[in-house]
């Protein structure tokens, strides 16, 4: 992981047991494993920025029954995707869960509900 500075805020970024044994099967040098590594990057600094929030009316019903506040999504190598939530606390730390990794594009677009 990059060092970071004293006036950066720092995201803990928590993955589900099967993205986190999706991304230990990959080698090093794979262009999937560096594009995982370079978003997880992003998304301990600045996730707000990292992906693009998706609007609540978007939210497949599972993630409403989740209580979330929010939901990003962001794009991997090879039109895979992954879907986030951000937790922030009061000193602009915070929590960045991922909820979802989707293989193909086609998968996010299902569980989305667009046309696919």
């Amino acid at each position: 992981m990059s060092r970071k500075s004293p006036k950066e805020k720092t995201f803990e970024v928590t993955v589900p047991a099967e993205f986190r044994e999706y991304y230990r099967s990959l080698n090093e040098g794979e262009e999937m494993k560096k594009s995982i590594d370079s978003l997880v990057e992003s998304l301990e600094r600045a996730p707000l920025k990292a992906g693009a929030f998706v609007p609540k009316d978007r939210w497949p019903e599972e993630y409403k029954r989740m209580w979330l506040g929010n939901v990003y999504k962001a794009n991997l190598t090879k039109g895979a995707r992954i879907s986030y939530t951000v937790i922030l606390n009061r000193d602009g730390s915070g929590i960045v869960r991922v909820i979802d990794f989707f293989q193909t594009h086609k998968d996010y677009a299902k569980k989305f509900g667009y046309d696919v």
